[in-house]
């Protein structure tokens, strides 16, 4: 036997091939997962330098504001004051700090834009170092640009980290729609702040000098307006989505009314007041301190959006480990089951195939396979064991069997020769029978109409008796004929085209008298347009006939026979429905034999020969179509043809 035609290599390289598959698929799988909690716990970190960065902003503008706010007071600072100003310096120095370290920490952090950040805290801390000590003397002795120098040096420093933050900003946006959009919220928060910032320190100006605002004051504070208005409609919207952090709602919502409702008021009669010429009773001091709260409540949006983004980017990290986990653990299972498989198919199928199949070429006998140890397993091995033990014995059996059924099939043929024996004979006795039945029914026919001559009353009867068992011998005679025509395999059906409607309106008026003297009400349920099928028109008619007569005879009076026609596709469905006796369901099975009656009852069963249905069905087998038949005792019966629309194509498929 060749090797790749061997059933223990081909299960191997089956499982071999699973197993890889299997392994390759987990491991792909375990990969990715891994690689999704490295990124989201690379997102964690970037976000939470991002919070590095939003804090050391917000304390140095808190710084920038009180040293400026000591800048503009004449008076010299005390020590107090002093040691206020360098810890918040120094805290402020501890922020930027952090975002070095994170930023080291970074792939790639050990950058340009990293040193740009120490170059200018560096120069930073000495122009606050010079600010400083220019607090500690009279008004009149300060440099006159000191302020302007601390903000210059002020802004460069948050320019530098503002450039760092910007690609830590874009990764962690990058990392899905979710992050994208709190960075948004974020970012345009913090800018809000600085240019809400801004907006103060030109109203903290004004203050102090104690006049009416400029034209060019007044452009520069609407200018301010504008771009703090614009930025702060897009939170506004994007507040108003269904899936967005209730947090960060409602830490918009106090920004709206604590900036935009409170400090825009507040302002607005300031401006007021200053242009009216009116004193206004609040120093710059004050000023910066009570709209604080305010303009922090715009940085506290962009703190609650990293905070959602730090939360989101560790459920995805977890989730990413648990996926990690589960990949690995089914892939060992994996791997384990499909050894383990391969361990049971080799033992217990491929060793015992192999070794049954080597004591067959060796022995061959009956008596060699009864030496097999597999004989005793009570699975598949053992009963294919046993099988082959008992196979030479079943061989007798089966050349017996093969002998009976040769003698079956002569006898079958023999009845079948016989069956069409009979079917002929009954063929030639119906022709014989009609020509004397004809004769009975004609003249019986000419007594009923007293064509020569009254009749008494007794003979009268005695002819309705001879014609109505005359036309029943006669029908049952034709039956008979077609029904043995059939067998005979002498029925030709003449398939042409027919108008299906019309033949049924046909049937039903021939019918309808019968119906008429049994007060049974018979309707016809027909399309409105022709229905054109390729069939026997003398047998699609007989077929109606016979369902509609049996309806109208099992059919009690005032009951209801409906006849119905329907063309689905290559199809037509003729059914017939009667309310009448029905039939009982141990008769049902029976029905389609000839002289089979569905009805025992001697009034009904005596109108009728069996051969209806058995004639119906033969037609309709000769049209290739189906006969159902649903009946419930007491409740009625539905009878239904099914034939196909084209026998040309019938026949040749």
């Amino acid at each position: 036997m060749k090797k790749t035609r061997s059933v223990g290599f081909l299960l191997s390289l089956v499982i071999g091939s699973l197993i890889v598959i299997l392994l390759s698929v987990f491991a792909v799988m375990a990969k990715g997962a891994f690689e999704r909690a490295h990124e989201n716990a690379r997102v964690a970190s970037l976000v939470a330098a991002l919070h590095n960065v939003v804090a050391a902003r917000e304390a140095l503008r808190t710084e920038q504001g009180i040293i400026n706010t000591a800048l503009s007071e004449p008076k010299v600072t005390d020590a107090h004051q002093r040691r206020w100003f360098v810890g918040l310096h120094s805290r402020s120095n501890v922020l930027v700090h952090a975002i070095e370290r994170r930023v080291q920490r970074l792939p790639g952090g050990q950058g340009p834009l990293l040193t740009r950040i120490s170059e200018t805290r560096l120069a930073y801390d000495r122009v606050f170092a010079r600010a400083l000590d220019a607090t500690m003397v009279p008004g009149d002795r300060r440099p006159a640009d000191m302020d302007r120098q601390l903000l210059g040096s002020l802004f460069r420093l948050v320019a530098a980290i503002d450039a760092q933050a910007a690609p830590l900003t874009q990764h962690v946006a990058g990392s899905g729609p979710f992050m994208s959009e709190m960075m948004r919220i974020s970012d345009i928060a913090w800018r809000l702040r600085a240019t809400a910032g801004d907006d103060r320190r030109i109203m903290s100006r004004l203050i102090q000098a104690g006049r009416a605002p400029t034209t060019k004051e007044l452009q520069s504070l609407w200018t301010v307006t504008g771009e703090i208005d614009a930025p702060w409609e897009s939170i506004l919207v994007a507040a108003e989505q269904p899936n967005f952090p209730a947090d960060i709602k409602a830490a918009i919502r106090h920004a709206d009314r604590a900036y935009f409702g409170e400090y825009r008021a507040r302002r607005a009669a300031i401006i007021k007041d200053l242009t009216l010429g009116q004193k206004v009773d609040l120093g710059r001091v004050e000023w910066l301190e009570s709209t604080t709260p305010a303009l922090n409540s715009l940085m506290e949006i962009s703190k609650v959006a990293l905070d959602n983004s730090d939360r989101f980017a560790g459920i995805q990290a977890s989730r990413a480990r648990h996926q990690l986990w589960a990949a690995i653990v089914l892939m060992l299972l994996s791997a384990g089951l499909a050894f383990y498989a391969a361990r049971v198919v080799t033992r217990r199928v491929i060793e015992p195939l192999r070794q049954i199949t080597g004591a067959l070429q060796t022995l061959g006998d009956h008596a060699g396979l009864q030496t097999l140890q597999y004989n005793a397993r009570d699975d598949e091995i053992g009963q294919f064991s046993r099988a082959l033990q008992t196979f030479q014995k079943s061989a007798a059996e089966r050349q017996r069997l093969k002998n009976d059924v040769l003698r079956s099939q002569l006898a079958q043929e023999a009845a079948e020769s016989a069956s069409r024996t009979k079917s002929e004979f009954l063929t030639n006795m119906s022709h014989e029978l009609r020509t004397p039945l004809n004769a009975v029914i004609g003249f019986s026919d000419l007594m009923l109409h007293k064509v020569h001559g009254p009749l008494s009353d007794k003979y009268q009867s005695y002819a309705t008796l001879i014609h109505e068992a005359g036309n029943h011998l006669l029908n049952l005679v034709s039956d008979i004929l077609d029904l043995a025509k059939i067998e005979a395999g002498r029925f030709q059906p003449d398939f042409r085209e027919v108008e299906l409607r019309e033949a049924l309106e046909n049937c039903v008026a021939l019918v309808q008298r019968k119906a008429d003297e049994k007060q049974v009400t018979l309707t016809a349920s027909l399309p409105e347009g022709p229905v054109m099928v390729e069939a026997d028109t003398r047998a699609c008619k007989q077929i109606v006939l016979n369902l509609l007569s049996n309806a109208v005879k099992f059919t009690r009076a005032d009951g209801v026979v409906e006849i119905s026609l329907r063309a689905e596709g290559e199809k037509v469905e003729i059914a017939v429905r009667d309310n009448g006796i029905g039939i009982p369901a141990s008769v049902l099975p029976r029905l389609g034999k000839a002289f089979e009656q569905a009805n025992n009852d001697p009034m009904l069963a005596r109108e009728g020969t069996g051969l209806g249905l058995a004639l119906v069905q033969a037609l309709v087998r000769e049209h290739g179509g189906e006969l159902d038949i649903q009946s419930q005792e007491n409740a009625g019966t539905r009878v239904c043809v099914i034939l196909p629309r084209r026998q040309r194509a019938r026949i040749a498929a």
